[in-house]
């Protein structure tokens, strides 16, 4: 029996980007879809909050989380997150982002979009984490709203909290 998903119902995702990489035809390509679906379904991810995703906001630049396994989509995609800094005419604070790259490297050329993981926080970013609960739902709502094939069929409430205790 799966424990019920609490970010299902109350976790927000906002695109705030969408880069030269993407492509409706790319969100139809079952190679795409499966690898958001095995991320969702399959990585439990570690939490959002500790080193690389703090060396986000150094940088500037989101950090890789992961490139998928060649043997599974051939090197074709790779996510990264982290922390961005909001203007002041944005009201300041930090975001969590997720972007979603072609390729296997976290460069603006390959970005497919970026979208903003919850709302919008001012406290210091390294005393925020992020669960991979909570990270996988992002993900998979960030693939619903960008229309990514065979994702709609995934039940973000049923998500277990780590999926290699299945």
């Amino acid at each position: 029996m799966s424990v019920p998903n609490i970010w299902a119902t109350t976790l927000r995702i906002t695109i705030i980007e969408r880069g030269s990489a993407f492509t409706k035809k790319l969100m139809k390509e079952k190679k795409f879809s499966g690898y958001i679906s095995h991320n969702v379904t399959n990585r439990p991810f570690k939490t959002i909050g500790e080193g690389e995703y703090r060396q986000s906001l150094g940088s500037k630049q989101l950090q890789r989380v992961h490139s998928d396994k060649k043997s599974l989509f051939d090197g074709d995609f790779c996510m990264g997150a982290g922390f961005e800094r909001l203007s002041a005419s944005k009201g300041g604070g930090y975001r969590i982002v997720i972007g979603l790259y072609t390729g296997n490297k976290v460069a603006k050329d390959n970005l497919i979009a970026k979208a903003q993981l919850g709302d919008p926080f001012t406290q210091d970013p390294e005393k925020v984490e992020v669960s991979g609960l909570m990270y996988r739902t992002g993900l998979c709502l960030f693939g619903k709203e960008l229309g990514v094939d065979g994702i709609e069929k995934i039940d973000v409430e049923t998500l277990l909290e780590d999926p290699k205790k299945k």
